[in-house]
């Protein structure tokens, strides 16, 4: 009996190997595209929070203390973050001088206000706006699960206030 041996070449083994860790590293890549995407279609209906209403004060600085009030109309509790607000006035966007949640994730996510489901609460800015301005737009844009965002449609809520 003659045996022999059959002997292949380097890059056929290189991709014997190499192949079976691709598909391994796909297959989590594919799992976790599909666990976003289900984090998105289950949450898409119920997440839902705007501006009802908000108010200006006057500092003797010349700045504007403005409080917002923001509903819940969804099942879920929602959380406000810093980059959920913009102001806008004449064209022109106003920061918010008003300290922000410092600290980095852990921290900012133990400091950061939580609105209930169903529940309205206050959030505070304060702002200095342009000579002239007498009238300002909020926006809200919460971070937050919705089906505008798979669809592309995002929805944006603004409130216009009036400076006094």
């Amino acid at each position: 009996m003659n045996k022999t041996e059959k002997t292949y070449k380097p890059h056929v083994k290189v991709i014997a190997v190499i192949l079976p860790i691709i598909t391994v590293i796909g297959l989590f890549i594919m799992l976790e595209i599909i666990s976003e995407l289900n984090k998105d279609i289950k949450y898409s209906q119920y997440y839902s929070c705007e501006i009802t209403d908000a108010s200006a004060e006057k500092q003797e600085d010349g700045s504007y203390l403005v409080t917002v009030w923001i509903k819940n109309n969804s099942s879920y509790q929602a959380y406000i973050y810093d980059s959920s607000f913009w102001v806008e006035a004449n064209g022109t966007t106003i920061q918010n001088t008003l300290p922000g949640y410092q600290g980095g994730d852990m921290l900012d996510s133990l400091t950061r206000p939580i609105v209930p489901s169903g529940q309205t609460v206050e959030y505070k800015m304060q702002i200095i706006p342009p000579y002239g301005a007498n009238t300002v737009k909020i926006h809200y844009y919460g971070k937050s699960y919705s089906r505008y965002s798979i669809t592309n449609e995002e929805r944006d809520s603004s409130y216009s206030l009036k400076l006094s």
